[in-house]
C-alpha cells in the first residue's frame, strides 16, 4: 500500500511526464495540420503515428494526475479525511 506521500509524489510525477508529451502531441498536431511549416520537419507518417500513440499514455497520466490532486485539495480542506482521523475525532 502506498503511503500518502507516496501518492502525492505519483501525482507530481504524472503531471511532469505529461509536459512533453503535451508538447509531442502539439507539434505533431501541427504536423498534420501543415501550419508553421512543421510538415517539412517532422515526415506525415510519423506524425500521424505519433499523435495516435500518445492518446492513451496521456489520457492514463491526465486521470491519474488529476484524480490524486482532486484527493490532495479535498484532503487540503478537510473535506476528505482518512478513516483513522475521523475514529479518532468521534471519540473524542
Amino acid at each position: 500500500m502506498l503511503t500518502w506521500r507516496q501518492v502525492v509524489r505519483l501525482g507530481r510525477l504524472a503531471g511532469w511526464a505529461m509536459l512533453p508529451l503535451i508538447i509531442g502531441y502539439i507539434l505533431s498536431g501541427y504536423t498534420l495540420t501543415g501550419k508553421y511549416g512543421l510538415d517539412r520537419v517532422i515526415p506525415m507518417g510519423a506524425a500521424h503515428w505519433i499523435h495516435l500513440k500518445l492518446d492513451p499514455l496521456l489520457i492514463a497520466l491526465f486521470t491519474t494526475h488529476v484524480t490524486i490532486q482532486i484527493c490532495v485539495s479535498l484532503r487540503r480542506r478537510g473535506w476528505l479525511t482518512s478513516g483513522k482521523r475521523r475514529e479518532e475525532t468521534q471519540k473524542k
